[in-house]
């Protein structure tokens, strides 16, 4: 997907929003099976992710998180970049990369989005580089977001994801692309999510396939995100270090 037009929409994504498409990646996923559920079970189902990323008082207690690590991306790097993000859950989200001296800043506030590179101003970004920030946010915040019943969720079968059963949910919500996540049935974490977004024309499945998860403050976090784009790795993402909750001031999110 990492073509000149889509760009900003491959580095938007490029953290908790890492891609993994379904389709086209034959050694890492397998066909979804159809078998549905009824509201009652997916319930059950959103009741269990929430209690593996906590329980419902961790998950209330998320109010925003930083993040600092790495992005190894050929197509948009030379070696590896620095990352940097910051996130309040009222929609507020910063995310820095910086690599060889060359440095862009995308910042979702609310229901605005900005973006500034190297020389140039920051401008606001409308349309599907705005979406593609919204469905970080959502990426970032998504537990939190289930608990509070901020979307619709249909049954969309069960898969399987390196080995591991998964169950597929859909989501839909006012805002932005339908999108899916896919939940692991022995931990009940979520180890992919994916979406269609399309731009200038073009469209694109982004998804994010999440590894490596370890307990920060008593919730689980991947430190691993695997960037993929129509079944294409584009990117990995490393996390060195993750805070819970850091105090953080609105001028982080301002234009």
């Amino acid at each position: 997907m990492i073509i000149p037009r889509l760009r900003f929409m491959g580095i938007a994504v490029l953290f908790f929003a890492s891609l993994l498409a379904v389709a086209g990646c034959q050694d890492r996923a397998a066909k979804k099976k159809p078998v549905g559920i009824g509201q009652d079970q997916i319930k059950e189902l959103v009741g269990k992710v929430i209690d593996a990323y906590g329980g419902p008082q961790v998950v209330a207690g998320f109010a925003s998180l930083s993040a600092e690590g790495a992005i190894e991306a050929p197509e948009l790097y030379r070696g590896k970049a620095k990352y940097v993000s910051y996130l309040k859950r009222n929609r507020k989200l910063r995310v820095e990369t910086e690599s060889h001296g060359f440095l862009e800043l995308r910042v979702l506030n609310r229901h605005r989005s900005y973006y500034k590179a190297n020389g140039f101003p920051l401008i606001e970004v409308r349309g599907a580089r705005h979406l593609a920030m919204v469905y970080q946010f959502k990426e970032l915040t998504m537990p939190y977001q289930l608990l509070k019943g901020h979307f619709k969720i249909t049954d969309e079968g069960r898969s399987e994801l390196n080995g591991t059963p998964v169950a597929v949910l859909g989501l839909r919500d006012k805002e932005g692309p339908p999108l899916k996540i896919y939940v692991d049935l022995k931990r009940y974490l979520i180890v992919k999510d994916s979406a269609l977004f399309t731009m200038d024309g073009a469209s694109s499945e982004l998804s994010s396939e999440f590894e490596d998860f370890r307990y920060v403050d008593k919730m689980p976090l991947p430190f691993k995100i695997v960037n993929s784009a129509d079944g294409r790795k584009v990117g990995e993402t490393d996390i060195q270090v993750y805070q819970l909750n850091p105090p953080l001031g609105n001028g982080l999110f301002e234009r």
